[in-house]
């Protein structure tokens, strides 16, 4: 009899995340039923969860998706639903993610997305000590990428090797055709690449320094490789508090205090 669920996240030399990121969802999954998917790291993370190993190239897009199928028909053999996130994504459901799945009869299901910011007028640099919302206010509502398809009972088909973020998979990718789609509204996205500047900064600033391979890398973040470039690119919201509208398409200038009673009950 397959168990529940079980949530992995592609990682390789991680240290930055992995540790939220697993004590996350530790809150929800045991820790046999969640897994790291290494890509070859020097130094695995510290953990007591389990770890696949691939001899794939993280620095190649149709070996990432290779890799992504392979783990998840590895792990549909023993789970009713599988969730892959990036190591940065934190999903959140009001009633707990363990309940929202267990109730769960859809075959897959799509996240509601937002973008925990950053703004340093307003908000100190990152204190690992302190949960992150107890620093951290702000977020932008961001449906283009991070309203992502993660939760499923079968493969899923990626779709957007062009910018390489593995936000659309075919499944939910005509926008006209809703009628295989579930779209959870109180599931949420919490995607924290720019939960803190300096942190972010560092992070850039090492990974442009390895070897992209493809053409489908060419204007990634990943691949800006000063510390003006990063910012130009970090800072594409408005540092200014505007006016939100929960729009269809992309709304980065929108920035909006995150709920105070959101932030204490995801407490991460």
């Amino acid at each position: 009899m397959k168990k529940k669920a079980a949530v992995f996240a592609p990682v390789k030399d991680e240290t930055t995340y992995s540790p939220i990121w697993e004590a996350y969802y530790k809150r929800y999954f045991d820790k046999e039923d969640i897994y790291y998917l290494d890509f070859g790291s020097a130094n695995l993370p510290k953990t007591d969860c389990k770890i696949i190993h691939t001899e794939r190239n993280i620095l190649d897009v149709e070996q990432m998706i290779a890799a992504l199928k392979e783990t998840y028909e590895l792990l549909l053999k023993d789970y009713e639903y599988v969730m892959q996130t990036d190591i940065d994504e934190i999903i959140y459901h009001k009633t707990g993610l363990d309940n929202f799945i267990n109730n769960l009869d859809e075959d897959f299901v799509r996240c509601k997305g937002f973008e925990v910011v950053h703004m340093p007028d307003k908000e100190p640099p990152y204190d690992p000590t302190r949960p992150i919302l107890e620093q951290r206010k702000y977020w932008i509502r961001e449906p283009r990428f991070y309203d992502k398809t993660l939760l499923t009972n079968r493969l899923l088909t990626w779709e957007d090797t062009d910018n390489a973020g593995f936000h659309v998979c075919a499944e939910t990718a005509d926008a006209k055709d809703t009628s295989q789609e579930y779209h959870e509204d109180d599931l949420l996205l919490l995607h924290l690449h720019k939960f803190d500047y300096d942190t972010c900064l560092k992070r850039h600033l090492e990974w442009a320094q390895k070897k992209w391979e493809g053409p489908e890398w060419t204007n990634w973040h990943y691949k800006r490789n000063t510390e003006e470039g990063v910012k130009d690119w970090f800072f594409t919201y408005s540092v200014k508090i505007a006016p939100y509208t929960d729009v269809k398409y992309d709304s980065r200038n929108y920035v909006k205090e995150i709920p105070e009673e959101l932030r204490v009950s995801i407490s991460i």
